[in-house]
């Protein structure tokens, strides 16, 4: 494994809005559940740490098949570590990481909580997604946001689109909209290197 020191200015570059997509009403009429959403720059590891981390002390390795280890630190002493991928997604609202743990290439994802000052895993929650899904060749990516006190995630996999809500303190799923196909999740995007602006792994250390 590589490992490089990148600034925060290096971060800067992502060039990241914090505006989701196009909205594309839901086909039901009751739901609760907000229109769907999608940015394929969203979808990146890189945009969520620019986003939700910058307050953060963390490290990030990459490392051989597009394999990523985030490590969060508090003191200089690491409390939480998860192997990720490229386009690893998540959010952070005040000391809880939400996390949407996916493999690009299955269907499904489930969205992991975790205490970032202790490093506890809170709760862990296979989502409904799309259900079972037979496929020699797969893509799947998530993004998740938050709504109204409620974990809000858009799953974009080969097979079909979906919105599904969970309560934010237990885990509990809620709600699950399933949508047609958008488009093959990934199709047309560029290379995690390329959307960041530079490459290999970087990390910041509180001073």
């Amino acid at each position: 494994m590589y490992k490089f020191l990148i600034t925060s200015a290096a971060l800067i570059a992502l060039g990241c809005t914090h505006r989701l997509g196009t909205s594309t009403p839901s086909s039901s009429g009751t739901s609760s559940q907000p229109a769907w959403q999608w940015d394929e720059s969203q979808c990146s590891i890189l945009y969520c740490i620019q986003e939700y981390l910058r307050e953060q002390e963390f490290e990030l390795v990459f490392a051989p098949r597009r394999t990523v280890v985030l490590r969060i630190l508090v003191d200089h002493k690491e409390v939480f570590t998860y192997e990720a991928h490229d386009q690893t997604t998540f959010i952070r609202l005040r000391s809880v990481m939400y996390i949407a743990d996916y493999h690009q290439h299955r269907s499904g994802c489930s969205i992991l909580a975790v205490d970032l000052s202790t490093g506890k895993q809170l709760w862990k929650t296979k989502l409904r997604a799309l259900g079972p899904v037979g496929a020699s060749k797969y893509s799947n990516s998530v993004i998740v946001a938050e709504e109204s006190g409620r974990i809000i995630v858009y799953g974009n996999e080969a097979n079909g689109r979906y919105i599904e809500s969970l309560d934010m303190k237990t885990g509990e799923l809620i709600e699950n909209t399933q949508l047609a196909p958008l488009k093959p999740a990934g199709s047309g995007s560029q290379s995690w290197e390329a959307r960041a602006g530079f490459h290999t792994a970087y990390r910041r250390l509180a001073v």
